[in-house]
């Protein structure tokens, strides 16, 4: 259960507790944030070719894909600077 899960819950009408339990939330979500980015560079130390790496699966995932389906111009694929991809579904896109 999460901080937003117990605000919903408590049903709080209390603004000053209401402020508190945002603020709570909030601070929980950056810390996460922190945190994952001190992984990411703590995997980037041990491991300084790992961007490089992930770079190049995706290049070939997208190349895998452009022969299986013969081209990208059906849109159903998009790539940004990063080689990150996007497989493009009818409303939305999807991260991959």
């Amino acid at each position: 259960m999460t901080l937003e899960d117990v605000k919903k819950e408590l049903k709080i009408s209390n603004n000053k507790l209401d402020d508190k339990l945002d603020r709570l939330i909030l601070l929980s979500k950056s810390m996460v944030e922190m945190e994952t980015q001190r992984t990411i560079e703590e995997i980037e130390e041990l491991f300084p070719e790992s961007p490089e790496i992930i770079y190049q699966s995706r290049l070939m995932f997208i190349e895998d894909y452009k022969n299986y389906t013969g081209n990208l111009s059906d849109k159903k694929i998009e790539i940004n600077s990063k080689g990150s991809y996007y497989l493009l579904a009818p409303f939305r896109k999807e991260f991959v």
